[in-house]
């Protein structure tokens, strides 16, 4: 009797040590994934949902993730706004899940920022562009490059003819913290 029990004992300290070698190991694998994610990977699990974001030079924005571009937020609250992913310093309550990069659709992986304001600027859109430093401009979408913005600033209630443009701004993308599309109000 005393054999089988010395060898029960044996075996379940060896049960023991493969047991937590495995949760260690299980733990290191963990951690390494959650490394190697990015914040664009986690917001795309909230689209549909209202989240709470702080914009770099504009404060808190709240409303539904309407989509994700590359490098690019789509919320309404109740207007459309885009958000520069980079512009975002938090998100409160974000949901723990993310969305791998294979999980996107190709034309998805490859709308950028300038692709979301080509498309303002082909639409005509009246738009309010509030840079990081509060400084705003509005406004319709003259020229997209690929890293900046031309905005010939005009009054809402006037369209953008050559005698209603007041100047032609021109914005870096990096210096955006959101762009805020207007209700169109002029005929």
């Amino acid at each position: 009797m005393r054999w089988s029990e010395l060898f029960d004992d044996l075996e379940a300290r060896a049960d023991s040590l493969v047991r937590a070698e495995r949760e260690t190991e299980v733990a290191d694998r963990t951690r390494a994934e959650i490394g190697r994610l990015v914040l664009l990977n986690r917001l795309r699990s909230g689209v549909g949902r209202e989240l709470s974001l702080r914009v770099l030079g504009c404060g808190a924005v709240i409303g539904t993730l309407e989509r994700v571009g590359t490098d690019w937020l789509l919320l309404t609250c109740p207007q459309e706004i885009v958000v520069p992913v980079a512009a975002v310093a938090t998100v409160v309550d974000l949901p723990w899940e993310s969305v791998s990069p294979e999980g996107v659709g190709a034309v998805t992986s490859r709308l950028t920022l300038a692709s979301a304001m080509r498309a303002l600027a082909v639409d005509r859109a009246r738009v309010v562009v509030v840079l990081r430093d509060g400084t705003s401009f509005s406004g319709t979408p003259d020229r997209v490059g690929g890293d900046f913005l031309d905005i010939a600033v005009h009054q809402g209630d006037s369209a953008p003819r050559a005698a209603a443009v007041t100047m032609r701004a021109t914005v870096a993308y990096e210096a955006i913290s959101k762009v805020v599309r207007e209700a169109a109000a002029w005929a």
